[in-house]
């Protein structure tokens, strides 16, 4: 009886680990919504490039390379969204953007 409590205890626990791994958001599954928050992420990172600059923690020029990176990958997915309309694919388009946008994450990270 004791193992039987044991083991529902147990299995209870791997169910509601397993079930934390789930984002709470979905993952964009059309071309639109990879766009959509493709652009929120950019948003991001111009944001908490802003926030840094005006907290002192990360040099101007810095800065200024994030945003000019940043602006590039709002260009691509301007880009995205044209080729989409056409029916052309888009994914590779996404991948650079999403590589770019981890990179200016990284550096972000060094001045948080």
């Amino acid at each position: 009886m004791k193992r039987l409590t044991i083991l529902a205890i147990l299995t209870s626990l791997i169910f509601m680990l397993t079930a934390c791994e789930k984002p709470i958001v979905p993952e964009p599954q059309t071309n639109r919504q990879k766009i959509a928050y493709a652009y929120s992420a950019v948003t991001s990172v111009v944001e908490m490039t802003t926030t840094l600059v005006k907290q002192n923690k990360i040099p101007k020029d810095v800065a200024k390379q994030i945003l000019t990176q940043a602006e590039v990958a709002r260009v691509m997915l301007e880009k995205a969204e044209k080729l989409d309309k056409l029916g052309q694919p888009i994914d590779k388009t996404l991948e650079i953007v999403d590589g770019l946008i981890q990179a200016i994450k990284i550096e972000l990270k060094q001045y948080q």
